[in-house]
């Protein structure tokens, strides 16, 4: 491809899409590419993230969930890199739920990260789209059990949109009512760990929002939660929660009714990997400027 004017970045990787994968890259679609690189240079978020198209772990993510839209390819690898220019990668396990950012289709939600391969299963369809998966009260994404288990620090962290009719109960992603979850008890935003029910979170415009980036971040028995990126401070857990275990996005207590969302993407934050008010911001700046670009996000 011909990409006259274009960044060097944006060429060679283009270049190489179509040498080594057989890509048919539009001159629409080089555009696109090529605007999001300048647009990124200029604001300073690609140096200060070390953005790029080359990440052998992003590569082998796009392969696996057969990735093939361009910008949701190059919004992974971008995403993939400023993570580990943090620090975070290694540590992190992702499920980003954009259609165009994974497999689109099917019940397989694919994880990134340097955790390990923990790849979702979606129950009773929930539907793709660009925005996320939406999910109803009977629909949800089953996660690997391991991951949850025996907390003593880490962090959950979420962006979705929440529908404006009100449910008992949703986890947004975690263990449900028992190790380690973010989730939603009507109007209120609650975290647990360890069989502690606490740090909650409750704010009435909560259905007003378009998506939220929501954190819950544990320390030993501190507490912490951020919505989007302001701390709503730290409190003490106490007191134990219900019985059940299973390990969800959206999931719910099987007698319950819970409200509608989208979720965009779940992270987990795990080996002791307790998130900072400053990691918090970070990441909440790299992911609007790749895998939540268009989203809305304060």
């Amino acid at each position: 491809m011909r990409c006259y004017g274009f960044q060097n970045e944006v060429k060679s990787y283009l270049n190489r899409l179509e040498r080594e994968n057989g890509f048919r890259v539009s001159a629409v679609a080089a555009k696109a590419i090529n605007d999001r690189v300048e647009s990124l240079k200029k604001s300073r978020v690609w140096s200060q993230y070390s953005l790029g198209f080359n990440d052998k772990d992003g590569d082998a993510y796009l392969t696996r969930a057969n990735v093939t839209d361009l910008i949701g390819r190059s919004e992974v690898l971008w995403f993939a890199r400023g993570m580990k220019a943090l620090g975070l990668y290694q540590n992190m396990v992702a499920w980003p739920m954009r259609n165009y950012q994974n497999a689109g289709t099917g019940s397989t939600v694919y994880s990134l990260g340097g955790l390990g391969i923990y790849n979702g299963t979606s129950y009773n369809n929930p539907s793709w789209g660009t925005a996320g998966i939406s999910f109803t009260g009977t629909q949800y994404i089953t996660l690997t059990p391991s991951i949850f288990n025996n907390w003593s620090a880490g962090t959950l962290s979420a962006v979705y949109n929440r529908g404006a009719t009100n449910g008992t109960y949703q986890t947004i992603i975690g263990d449900s009512g028992s190790k380690f979850e973010l989730s939603y008890f009507g109007d209120t935003l609650r975290g647990c760990v360890n069989n502690k029910n606490s740090a909650t979170f409750t704010d009435t415009n909560l259905n007003k929002f378009n998506n939220i980036f929501s954190t819950f971040s544990v320390a030993e028995d501190i507490q912490k939660f951020y919505f989007n990126t302001t701390n709503q401070g730290t409190t003490i857990p106490s007191g134990t929660t219900g019985t059940t275990t299973n390990k969800t996005i959206g999931g719910t207590f099987a007698t319950s009714l819970s409200f509608p969302f989208t979720g965009s993407v779940g992270f987990l934050f795990g080996l002791q990997k307790y998130l900072s008010a400053d990691s918090v911001s970070v990441v909440n700046k790299l992911y609007k400027q790749t895998l939540g670009n268009g989203l809305g996000l304060s």
